[in-house]
């Protein structure tokens, strides 16, 4: 059995999350009320279906990061590209990229999902939390895989 990390399975954990408040909202109610967190308390029924898209969006990034998790990664920087090879080194650092990758937008999605079906309030400053954290853990794991020089060993132009 492969060893999973703990991205991954927050990861999958937060696409079961969204997949299944989307499935109760469609199953279940009528309408959606989201609710917004400001002054004058606006409220506006929605159909349940306005949650399949992040939901399907979300099922797609996360099977579309497994299935480039373990393959050569390509980059463009400037004028040049560069073609991470899989080797012992880099594999485990484009593994993390990836699963840092589907766990921020499962993790941005299954938010999102949760502000459509209403069953949180929409509050300014905790969705710029919700949204700054996974940007700052995809850029922490960009940049320890841009910061090897190993890695850039195969140069295309």
């Amino acid at each position: 059995m492969k060893n999973s990390s703990l991205k991954s399975l927050f990861s999958l954990l937060f696409l079961v999350g969204t997949v299944s408040i989307a499935l109760y909202c469609i199953l279940t109610k009528d309408t959606i009320d989201m609710r917004f967190d400001m002054p004058g308390g606006v409220s506006k029924p929605i159909s349940p279906f306005f949650l399949l898209p992040p939901t399907l969006f979300s099922v797609g990034a996360y099977f579309v990061t497994r299935f480039l998790a373990d393959k050569p990664m390509r980059m463009k920087s400037l004028l040049r590209r560069y073609v991470i090879p899989m080797n012992e080194h880099n594999a485990p650092l484009i593994r993390d990229f990836h699963e840092s990758v589907s766990l921020g937008v499962t993790s941005i999605m299954f938010y999102c999902s949760l502000f459509i079906s209403g069953i949180i309030a929409f509050n300014p400053f905790i969705t710029w939390a919700v949204m700054m954290l996974p940007f700052l853990m995809i850029g922490w794991s960009s940049f320890k895989l841009m910061r090897d020089k190993e890695m850039q060993c195969n140069d295309k132009t």
